[in-house]
Formats: C-alpha cells, sequence, structure tokens
C-alpha cells in the first residue's frame, strides 16, 4: 500500500502542477484550472507524505480520494480552456486601454477582435494597441473608411489592412499634388521676396538682405537668392556670413548636372574669391579664380557662339589678372588682360 500510495501521490504533484502551470499561463492565476491544479498539488504531496509516514496504515481509501481529485482537477482544467476568448477578455479588461475600448467598439467586437489577433500570435501589449486604434477606425467620420470599418465589426483583419491600405494610397497621392501646389506657390513668394529686395537695396542694403533671405526661406535651393544675400553681406561688411552664403550656393550648384548648373559653379567660385580678396586671402581667391576660369572656358569652346559664356569667360580672366597684380606677377598678369581683350574684340566685330 505504501508503494501505491507514493506513486498516487506523485502523480497527484505532477499532473496537478502541470494543469497549475497550464492553466496559469494561458488564463492567469485566479482561473479554475490555474486553482484546481494547485489543490491536486497540495492534496497529493499531503497524502504521499502521511502514507510514507503511516505505513501500517490502510490507505485504499485515501487512495481513491486522490484519484478523484486528480479527475476533479483534469475536469476543472478543460472547462477553463474552453473559456476561450470570452474570458481572456474579460480578465483584460481590467485594463484602462481594454475598458475603453469596449466602450467604445462593444463586448462583442472586442472579444471577435481578440480572439483574432490572438490567432496571428500576438501579445497583450501589441493586442491592446490595436484594438485602441480599431476603436479609432471605427469612430472615423470619414466615408472613405466605411469598407475598414465593416471588416473590423466582422472581425476580417485582412480585409481591414486592405482598405487602409488603399486610404493611405489615396491620401498620399492628394498629399503629392498639395506638395507640388506647395512648391509653386513658395516659388513664386521667393521670386516676389527677390524683386521687393531689388527695390530696397537702392536704399538700404540691410532691409535688402532681410527680403533676400525671405527668398531664401522660401526657396532654399534658389541658388540666386543665396548668391545676393553673399553680395549684400559683402557690402555691410559681413564677411564671415557673406562666405557663408557664396559656399550654401556653391553647393546648389554642385548638385545641378545641367548646363546651368555648371555656370552656376563658376559664378559661385567667383564670389568666393571675391570675398577672399577682401578678407586679404589673395592664394586662396586666385585658386578659386581659376577654378571659374576652366570651367567657363570649358563652356565657351563646347559653344563658341554663345556670347554670354564668351562674355564670362573674359570677365573670369579679368579676374585672375587682378589677383596677380596684386601678388606683383605682372607678367602673369598682363597675359590674362591680352587673353580677355581679345575675347572682347571677337565679340565687338
Amino acid at each position: 500500500m505504501r508503494i501505491g500510495t507514493i506513486i498516487a501521490a506523485a502523480i497527484g504533484v505532477i499532473g496537478g502542477g502541470a494543469a497549475g502551470i497550464t492553466n496559469y499561463l494561458e488564463s492567469g492565476p485566479t482561473s479554475t484550472g490555474a486553482i484546481g491544479g494547485a489543490c491536486i498539488t497540495a492534496l497529493g504531496l499531503a497524502f504521499g507524505i502521511w502514507g510514507a509516514l503511516r505505513p501500517g496504515q490502510d490507505m485504499s481509501g485515501v487512495e481513491a480520494k486522490v484519484d478523484q481529485a486528480i479527475n476533479t482537477g483534469r475536469e476543472g482544467q478543460r472547462a477553463a480552456r474552453g473559456e476561450g476568448a470570452a474570458t481572456r477578455v474579460a480578465m483584460r479588461e481590467e485594463s484602462a486601454d481594454i475598458q475603453d475600448a469596449v466602450e467604445r467598439m462593444g463586448h462583442d467586437v472586442v472579444e471577435q477582435l481578440t480572439a483574432a489577433f490572438e490567432a496571428r500570435g500576438a501579445g497583450p501589449a501589441t493586442i491592446e494597441i490595436a484594438l485602441e486604434k480599431m476603436a479609432e477606425v471605427l469612430q472615423s467620420n470619414d466615408p472613405d473608411k466605411d469598407a475598414a470599418k465593416a471588416a473590423i465589426r466582422a472581425g476580417d483583419l485582412e480585409a481591414a489592412e486592405a482598405a487602409l491600405a488603399d486610404i493611405y494610397q489615396k491620401e498620399e497621392e492628394a498629399i503629392a499634388l498639395m506638395t507640388d501646389r506647395v512648391e509653386q506657390a513658395k516659388a513664386a513668394a521667393a521670386e516676389t521676396a527677390m524683386e521687393k529686395a531689388a527695390l530696397a537695396a537702392t536704399r538700404s542694403a540691410a532691409e535688402a538682405l532681410d527680403w533676400y533671405q525671405k527668398a531664401a526661406h522660401m526657396a532654399p535651393s534658389d541658388f540666386w537668392a543665396q548668391i545676393m544675400i553673399c553680395r549684400t553681406h559683402a557690402i555691410i561688411g559681413n564677411l564671415a556670413a557673406a562666405l557663408e552664403a557664396a559656399k550654401v550656393a556653391f553647393s546648389i550648384a554642385r548638385d545641378d548636372t545641367g548646363p546651368e548648373g555648371v555656370r552656376n559653379k563658376s559664378v559661385a567660385h567667383d564670389e568666393i574669391g571675391n570675398v577672399l580678396v577682401k578678407q586679404g586671402k589673395l592664394p586662396d581667391a586666385l585658386q578659386r579664380y581659376e577654378d571659374s576660369r576652366e570651367i567657363f572656358e570649358r563652356l565657351a569652346k563646347a559653344d563658341p557662339g554663345n556670347a554670354g559664356w564668351q562674355r564670362d569667360l573674359s570677365v573670369s580672366l579679368d579676374k585672375v589678372a587682378d589677383v596677380l597684380v596684386k601678388q606683383g606677377k605682372l607678367p602673369d598678369a598682363l597675359q590674362r588682360y591680352e587673353d580677355s581683350r581679345e575675347i572682347f574684340e571677337r565679340l565687338a566685330k
């Protein structure tokens, strides 16, 4: 009898413990299965110890009771598992977010969605967020979301996702149209600000600078807005700010690989060189002027009939010559002046 009792007790411990752990993980510490499993564990262990300590005692009645307790625990486990999503929803309603979702969508919808989310393998935290967002969809006044609402109420998650993706695509297309219109409006505003700045410059460089900066704010990639900011800063005497604006202009031109962008790059080199000359940095200024000359020279050779590029090259040669004069390199300067004069003579014919 002693061996049979010990075996029965061991079965009670193992079976009850497994039932309790399983249902604790699935349903929580207050579920029927968890409580039943815990009771079986305690009962089996107690009877096993009692039988081991009292070897002469007739334990047949006790063994029967242990068997009955095991069966009761198993029935409780099956009952707990049969509670399904309804029990889990009821327990999760302790969360403020779940309570809010139930109030906004109704218990049946929440229960149905919860079961669908769990079937996907979602955890409690993910489910709470999803329920909150689905409640927002159902309360939306947007008629475009009617299909999504119907799918949510039906618990059809795939259809709900497809409907929301379609809505997003339409909204993205609408934003693209609005963005184009906004950019066009900004470009127009920047041009107006440039025009106002040109007028203001005839009486106040400081006010002109303010308007050029407004233009740059409206159109950050406007090359000429940055060039005019550079020139106006230089007039006022803000050489560091002028140099920074010229560098911004150069970075804008560098990103433009078209013919206009190539020319603008040369212009930016010239503007940087102008500021460097005023700062007394002649070697650096000369390098910038030479970089500009090389670009204009390539453009002029590529299109000899383009009078504008020929004239730009001539001006660039003059700038190089001016720095060479300041450095005392008169023969080199004279050669540059001669090259510039020849271009002007050709243009005058």
